[in-house]
């Protein structure tokens, strides 16, 4: 286990926060048509490799297969919004805040779904089952999604991610520095 300190914990989930800016930011900025024709001839070079973003653009015409591209995006930058604010901080408060995060009413909601994002299925605990089913704001996990190991995301509010963002990040920023 990795011991940091506090501006290290906030700091991340600020970067956090960045990077889904510009997931969204990027995800408007494809839905423009105006821009298609400019990602016919954009290039990238990310470590060496040159990215071509004709392939992209092609794809892109067929309206269904790019609102479907879109969708699988943003599943995938939803994930990383359930999954790194919670892994960081419940490293962070493994240190001596433990029992503190673990009192908030959003802990167990938000960990099943990090579980969920990181692993792509959940292996039912026994001891959990009395804790569900589990709510959060108007957002339901149950018992039979975890036995099934597929939580429908659907049913959510579109907003859930940020929400549960906002609520770790608000508990981070009250914490003391651990010792």
């Amino acid at each position: 286990m990795t011991e940091f300190k506090k501006k290290e914990l906030l700091d991340y989930l600020n970067e956090i926060q960045e990077i889904i800016t510009l997931a969204y930011g990027a995800i408007t900025y494809v839905l423009r048509d105006r821009e298609m024709k400019k990602l016919e001839t954009a290039n990238a070079v990310y470590h060496g490799r040159w990215l071509k973003f004709k392939d992209l653009a092609e794809e892109f015409r067929d309206k269904n297969t790019k609102a479907q591209r879109i969708v699988d995006f943003i599943d995938f930058v939803e994930k990383f919004l359930l999954r790194e604010p919670f892994t960081i901080l419940d490293e962070y408060c493994r240190i001596n805040q433990i029992k503190d995060f673990e009192k908030q009413k959003w802990y167990h909601f938000a960990r099943i779904l990090r579980n969920y994002a990181t692993h792509s299925y959940l292996d039912p605990n026994k001891n959990d089952s009395s804790i569900f089913p589990l709510r959060w704001e108007n957002n339901e996990i149950t018992w039979d999604e975890i036995l099934n190991s597929k939580i429908d995301f659907t049913k959510f509010d579109r907003s859930m991610p940020m929400d549960l963002y906002d609520e770790i990040k608000q508990f981070a920023e009250n914490l003391p520095e651990n010792k």
